[in-house]
């Protein structure tokens, strides 16, 4: 009986302490990427998003969708848009609807065909505070793709903090080394009697009085020019920001109706036969330090340009 008693003690014992090590082991850490997301294809012959949701970690609600691309061009023909507009047809439709792949440090891929031989494809990779973007044409065909232009698109409408509409006093470019919120630039919204949507081109860039400004749309040029096509939105609290930036980009651009930002991209002037041409970006999703977001852009977007 004595060795029973002894023997359950033991076993009692152990438990306890069993117990007690997991009410104290530390919780499973978690990843100190951000969090990128596909979503998902669409309905069979239906429009649909090439598209990621992006979550930091510090948000706690909602996320970004980057478009990527919302919109693809070359030699003066729409080849791809991501939604439907009857004004916007495509001459082209996709062989099939890519998918994305994520490999092992996290990024995320797809590849997509076109019949008439032209393919483009992405890539999202995910930092701590940044996320990398890479866009690529490949030219199949006999002959040069002239005039390659994408749009790429930073929605902020599902972006708890950021998604605040027809509103650009939070969102800012960098002017004379200081970052300016757009409801301070010229023309103002309250001027024309419209929603802000704010096309913005850098210094050394001009463009042409009949080009400013678009009534039909509802978006035009503000006069003033920012020192780089870096734009960013602050949270409603100031504590976080968003930024957008692509090497070689000279003009910057925010629907305030979605709202959106936009960093170029640059345009690809020839994809010859056989050859593939890429852009690169950058988002960064960091505490609300201007200084610091400036340090980074010129040393990770125009150090590389």
């Amino acid at each position: 009986m004595c060795s029973r008693l002894a023997l359950l003690s033991l076993v009692l014992s152990l438990l306890v302490i069993s117990v007690a090590a997991c009410a104290t082991a530390p919780p499973e850490k978690e990843s100190s990427m951000i969090s990128v997301t596909p979503v998902p294809p669409p309905r069979e012959d239906k429009p649909g998003r090439l598209a990621v949701n992006i979550r930091p970690q510090w948000m706690e609600e909602g996320y970004f969708e980057l478009r990527f691309p919302e919109t693809l061009n070359a030699s003066g023909q729409l080849l791809f848009i991501d939604h439907f507009r009857s004004d916007m047809i495509p001459v082209v439709k996709l062989d099939e609807f890519p998918t994305w792949s994520k490999d092992e440090s996290g990024a995320v891929s797809y590849a997509a065909s076109l019949p008439n031989n032209v393919n483009f494809s992405g890539k999202i990779t995910p930092g701590p505070d940044y996320v990398d973007m890479l866009f690529t044409v490949t030219n199949n065909t006999d002959a040069p793709l002239h005039n390659n232009h994408v749009q790429v698109c930073l929605s902020m409408r599902q972006a708890t903090g950021f998604n605040k509409q027809e509103d650009v006093s939070t969102t800012y470019v960098p002017i004379d080394g200081k970052f300016i919120p757009l409801n301070t630039t010229h023309p103002s919204a309250e001027e024309l009697g419209r929603p802000p949507w704010l096309q913005i081109a850098t210094k050394g860039r001009t463009i042409p009085e009949k080009y400013r400004m678009n009534s039909k749309a509802g978006w035009w040029y503000i006069d003033e020019q920012p020192d780089y096509a870096l734009i960013t939105r602050v949270t409603d609290d100031g504590k976080h920001l968003v930024a957008i930036a692509f090497r070689g980009a000279d003009q910057a651009m925010t629907n305030s109706r979605i709202p959106c930002l936009h960093s170029g991209p640059p345009g690809i002037p020839v994809v010859g036969p056989g050859e593939s041409k890429s852009i690169s970006g950058r988002l960064y999703l960091m505490d609300a330090d201007f200084d610091k977001l400036l340090e980074r852009y010129k040393k990770d977007i125009l150090s590389e340009e």
